[in-house]
């Protein structure tokens, strides 16, 4: 069955065309997931959650070849959603205290394996993971970003700075390395 042909089955709601849309797409959603979620367990809650939407509301797509981006935009809106939920759990600075411009360069980071960035990024607060994915990851402008967390740009900047920052010093612990770091 072709891409095209597995889309069109879906938007006929067939099962077996279902079934052949996860196969075609389930690893790429499950790595955006992986990006966003504290665990795996969590991810792979995400990708059930993201395919049951895509599944739905797969009419959405006009056109066969817009499919792999709206998949990719519905992975990264349920993230945020799970973020929107969870977000009361966390504690939340100030506007004035995030508020950092920083110019440092980030070639470090193209020192680290794909594996070794991710799990460095888990590790960095919820808020600041979250921007770090959308901005650097995704592609997303700090104006996009706001409006999809309700959050003012600058705050978007300054924690996309912090997120650096805090990536830096995670560099220089874990793994001792001091050059390019400022």
């Amino acid at each position: 069955m072709s891409e095209k042909e597995i889309f069109s089955g879906c938007l006929k709601g067939s099962r077996p065309a279902q079934e052949a849309l996860y196969r075609l797409y389930a690893g790429k959603v499950m790595t955006t997931c992986m990006r966003y979620a504290k665990s795996r367990e969590e991810a792979e809650d995400m990708l059930q959650e993201v395919f049951l939407i895509i599944f739905k509301k797969i009419n959405q797509v006009k056109k066969f070849e817009a499919l792999g981006g709206w998949i990719r935009q519905v992975a990264v809106h349920k993230a945020i959603d799970i973020y929107h939920k969870q977000k009361k759990h966390f504690g939340h600075l100030s506007n004035e205290a995030l508020i950092y411009e920083s110019d440092t360069q980030d070639t470090v980071l193209d020192m680290l394996s794909a594996e070794e960035l991710i799990s460095l990024i888990r590790e960095l607060p919820q808020g600041y993971q979250i921007v770090f994915n959308l901005y650097i990851i995704e592609g997303y402008k700090h104006e996009d970003i706001a409006k999809l967390l309700g959050i003012s740009e600058s705050t978007s900047r300054s924690q996309l700075t912090k997120a650096k920052q805090t990536l830096r010093k995670m560099l220089a612990t874990n793994y001792k390395i001091t050059q390019y770091i400022r």
